[in-house]
């Protein structure tokens, strides 16, 4: 599961906030940039108290724990609800077409009228043994084995981009993505290459492709966040996501029908599932990437080498079906009000009081409860302070995400010491030489009382 970053050292008091200050602010990605970005830019001052706020899951995910890897995150968020082996590496099978078509989707925004062409070593095949010689290295690992899935496609003929997106996409076809990755590359190890690069840049580092389809090769892996975060990437694209969500796609020569169960009529069927891919292959055994929308929330699950692949749309539907039983939860963790909270103003003998005039308010699924710290910034308030005053902010933080914000009032008024509002209001030497007056005066009066 999903566990936070801790920033600094805490310690309890009184339930709720702590008192040990943070004095030296490490690295803490973006909460430094939201909560501390004006330190930097105005070189204001901060000091940060943390509270550590442990709540018990309401709730748990259960996913059948034969499967080699699982991930499950919220599609907007990024949140992980359920992980298991996430960040091993494994073989992805036919996977791999999802990188395959959000790439050329995302970078080269191609018209899906365009027409591009089937060159013989795009739908070159050879014998699975053949393939196999030298451990997968004989061969260019993106030539077809005669096992492997097709769309159908010719030496010679001119398809649509559409034509091969659905190609890869639904039918599975490896001679589509092929034919993707060579006109969009100029050679489909070009592609490759830059595929690679791509699905780096958007933060799957453990990934390592050597072909477009995910026909086996030992250096060809990936992890189920990875797959994750692509599938994440690619939902947001309005093409990809109708591609994939199809159950069929015709053209005058072919037919492409999806083998996702949770599309199709019958015992399987998810209405809130919105498609994604499959694949099989028996290093790689069942692998499912699926996406899930109700009620305005998207998730991305990942399952990776299923024993049983009608085992795996059955957990697959199960997850979901649970997930859409799921109800908002709405919790309030701070109410309005006075707060035991106070600030002690630097280089002063003045402790400040606060309120806050909102409520500290989560929604959230059981599923996703966040694990909570509180981050208590005060900012660099000085003397005088009038009772209203905003001297800081209350922030609900899950790991590096501020995901709740109220600000915080001084519950009373403080006035500046009478020497200070002396040197304010007369300068620091007009100060002086009343202290040195008032001394000198105090001395000869001292010492005329002496004389007599």
């Amino acid at each position: 599961m999903y566990q936070p970053t801790p920033i600094g050292k805490y310690t309890y008091s009184n339930n709720f906030f702590v008192t040990k200050p943070l004095n030296h602010v490490r690295k803490i990605g973006r909460l430094a940039k939201n909560l501390l970005a004006s330190q930097v830019l105005f070189k204001l001052r901060f000091n940060l108290f943390i509270l550590q706020m442990l709540f018990l899951p309401i709730h748990s995910l259960e996913i059948d724990s034969e499967f080699g890897a699982v991930a499950v995150i919220n599609a907007d968020t990024g949140r992980v609800l359920y992980s298991r082996a996430a960040d091993e590496c494994f073989y992805p099978a036919s996977t791999t077409k999802i990188a395959t078509a959000l790439f050329v989707l995302d970078v080269f925004h191609p018209q899906l009228n365009q027409k591009i062409r089937v060159s013989k070593e795009a739908v070159r095949i050879l014998p699975d043994s053949e393939k196999a010689r030298g451990g997968y290295r004989h061969y260019p690992s993106y030539i077809q084995e005669g096992r492997g899935t097709s769309a159908g496609f010719q030496a010679g003929e001119e398809v649509t981009v559409e034509e091969a997106l659905y190609g890869a996409m639904l039918a599975s076809g490896n001679d589509a993505a092929n034919v993707l990755a060579e006109n969009f590359g100029g050679t489909i190890d070009g592609f490759i290459e830059r595929l690679n690069q791509y699905v780096h840049e958007i933060g799957c580092t453990q990934t390592n492709f050597t072909n477009p389809h995910g026909l086996h090769h030992p250096d060809h892996v990936t992890t189920a966040f990875d797959l994750a975060k692509m599938a994440r990437r690619a939902m947001q694209n309005q093409t990809f996501k109708t591609i994939v969500g199809s159950t069929e796609f015709a053209t005058k020569k072919r037919t492409f029908r999806s083998s996702n169960q949770l599309l199709k009529k019958g015992p399987l069927y998810t209405p809130y599932a919105t498609g994604i891919k499959t694949g099989h292959l028996s290093r790689a055994k069942n692998c499912f990437v699926s996406g899930y929308e109700k009620d305005g929330r998207s998730i991305i699950a990942v399952f990776l080498k299923c024993p049983d692949r009608k085992n795996m749309f059955r957990e697959m539907k199960r997850l979901f079906d649970e997930l859409a039983r799921e109800e908002l939860i709405s919790k309030t963790y701070v109410k309005s009000g006075a707060l035991n909270l106070s600030y002690k103003i630097p280089d002063t003998d003045v402790v400040v009081g606060c309120y806050t005039d909102k409520n500290v308010s989560l929604s959230y699924f059981p599923s996703e409860e966040p694990k909570l710290q509180a981050v208590v910034a005060w900012e660099d308030a000085k003397l005088p302070i009038a009772k209203g005053d905003r001297i800081g902010s209350l922030n609900l933080v899950e790991g590096l995400n501020i995901l709740s914000s109220v600000p915080l009032y001084s519950d009373s008024t403080f006035e500046l010491p009478l020497s200070q509002r002396m040197k304010s209001m007369f300068g620091k030497e007009v100060v002086i030489v009343s202290v040195l007056f008032i001394l000198t005066a105090c001395w000869l009066f001292l010492g005329k009382k002496r004389m007599r």
